[in-house]
């Protein structure tokens, strides 16, 4: 039985009161209850002892989420009130009936790689976590800019490009799928690097193996900049270096489907992003 249960919520008025009303449906079968807006400066404190934190909102919500949880080994189930919800695993009208399913343990749970990016050369040195990807790219727009990319210390390619992006597998199913890279199965530990719009260079993805180390570095004056899930940017400056690897966390999700499910979830998303292209009105499913 989970004891310690967290809801955590985009700031957002509808998903803000989906969260209220859900902490207190909570409050009357478990030992203890959390609740925390996204962006809340406590938020890490509210970690220790608890057993699962139901996500309220859309994938930013749950990524923000996974980059805290991960090195408590702390679950995470997503509720989808955003857009596409690749990450998240019930909608809204589906939590009541399945929340004793959910507080008794059932379920299973999914291990999900993480990466983590070492910067160094800028005002921002350190090391980044982060779940779906790391990106570097210009900041201006139609100007490309040349990274270098090295492999396990040998020289891959330089690419003249409008970004890099690094994912991992569960980030294949975003800023790199929308560049025309692989979709990996969300828990293969493979690391995917593919180029924006790529000018002159190599257009290609490159699938590489869970250990391999990317370093990415700048030969460009052109300004630019480092993306950790899409969330948090850092300047970067001519010669700035961003390694990436397979970090040392796991991002845990509480799975309700069988794991198959991931492929036909990924396909109705597809199909459903084919129908807007084509002008037809997008429907929102729940994610792998």
């Amino acid at each position: 039985m989970r004891r310690r249960v967290g809801v955590y919520y985009h700031a957002r008025s509808e998903p803000a009161q989906f969260a209220a009303d859900l902490a207190k449906q909570l409050a009357g079968v478990v030992e203890q209850v959390w609740i925390c807006a996204a962006h809340d400066e406590s938020e890490a404190e509210r970690l220790s002892g608890t057993d699962l934190i139901i996500c309220v909102g859309g994938d930013g919500t749950v990524l923000r989420a996974a980059r805290l949880a991960a090195p408590h080994g702390v679950p995470l189930l997503g509720v989808n009130m955003g857009r596409l919800g690749f990450l998240t695993e019930l909608a809204p009208a589906e939590v009541s009936g399945r929340l004793a399913e959910i507080l008794v343990d059932g379920g299973r749970i999914e291990e999900r790689s993480m990466l983590v990016a070492r910067v160094q050369g800028t005002a921002h040195d350190g090391d980044y976590h982060a779940l779906n990807d790391v990106v570097v790219g210009r900041r201006s727009i139609g100007r490309a800019v040349y990274v270098e990319v090295d492999v396990d210390g040998e020289r891959f390619t330089t690419y003249s490009a409008d970004a890099v992006v690094v994912a991992s597998a569960t980030g294949s199913t975003g800023y790199n799928l929308s560049a025309g890279g692989p979709i990996l199965h969300p828990e293969s530990r493979e690391i995917v690097v593919t180029p924006v719009a790529p000018h002159l260079s190599m257009a290609r993805s490159v699938v590489l193996p869970a250990e391999a180390e990317i370093a990415l570095v700048m030969r460009t004056s052109q300004a630019s900049a480092l993306s950790i899930d899409g969330q948090d940017d850092i300047n970067l400056v001519e010669d700035a270096r961003v390694t990436v690897r397979r970090g040392p966390h796991v991002a845990r999700f509480l799975r309700l489907s069988p794991p198959q499910h991931f492929y036909s979830v990924v396909g109705e998303h597809l199909r459903s992003a084919a129908g807007a292209a084509n002008g037809e009105s997008p429907s929102v499913h729940r994610a792998p």
